[in-house]
C-alpha cells in the first residue's frame, strides 16, 4: 500500500496530515513527536509525547458494511468493543460513544488496561468504519499521568475525522 499524505502547518496552530488514499484527517497536537512505524505494522502514523504518551494511526482491512446499516449498526459495533475486550489484559470500559460523522460511523471508547509492564494505562480510541477498511487513532498513557496529557490524549483521538466531502 503506497500513499502520499500531506502535512500542513498553520503557524501557531499544530500540524495536520490529510491522508487522502485512507480518507481520513487529523491534527497532530502540540507536544507530540513523530516517529516511524516498526515494520511489519499496520501502523501509518506513530507519535510519542511527554509522560509516556503513545499515539498511532492504522488502518486495518476489513468488511464493514454493517456499520453503515441502521438496523445493524449497534450489534456490529457491540462486536467489535467485545473483541477488543477479550484480547485485552484486564480491560476495563469507562466511556463508549457511537456516532456517525460526515455520515462515516464511528465508535469512540476509552478504558483502562494492564500494559506490558503490568502497569494500569488508560487508552482512548477512535474507530472510522468505511465499507472495506476501519482507520484507528489510539493514545495510550500511565493512568498516573496528568489530567492535561489526559485531555491532549483524548483530544488525538477524537481528532481522527473522515476527509469532508468537496
Amino acid at each position: 500500500m503506497s500513499f502520499a499524505p500531506s502535512m500542513a502547518t498553520s503557524a501557531p496552530g499544530p500540524a495536520s496530515v490529510v491522508d487522502s488514499e485512507n480518507q481520513f484527517e487529523f491534527a497532530i497536537p502540540d507536544g507530540f513527536s513523530v516517529r516511524r512505524p516498526v515494520a511489519p505494522s499496520k501502523a501509518l502514523y506513530s507519535f510519542t509525547g511527554q509522560h509516556g504518551l503513545r499515539a498511532s494511526v492504522a488502518r486495518f482491512d476489513s468488511a464493514n458494511r454493517s456499520a453503515f446499516r441502521k438496523h445493524e449498526s449497534e450489534a456490529f459495533l457491540g462486536t467489535i468493543e467485545r473483541g477488543l475486550r477479550e484480547i485485552t489484559p484486564r480491560y476495563k470500559l469507562r466511556h463508549r460513544k457511537s456516532a456517525r460523522v460526515d455520515r462515516v460511523p464511528t465508535l469512540d471508547l476509552e478504558f483502562t488496561r494492564r500494559g506490558a509492564d503490568g502497569k494500569k494505562e488508560r487508552v482512548w480510541m477512535r474507530m472510522l468504519f468505511r465499507y472495506r477498511f476501519t482507520v484507528a487513532a489510539t493514545a495510550t498513557l500511565p493512568e498516573s499521568a496528568p489530567r492535561k496529557m489526559q485531555r491532549k490524549a483524548r483530544r488525538f483521538a477524537q481528532g481522527l475525522l473522515p476527509l469532508a466531502r468537496r
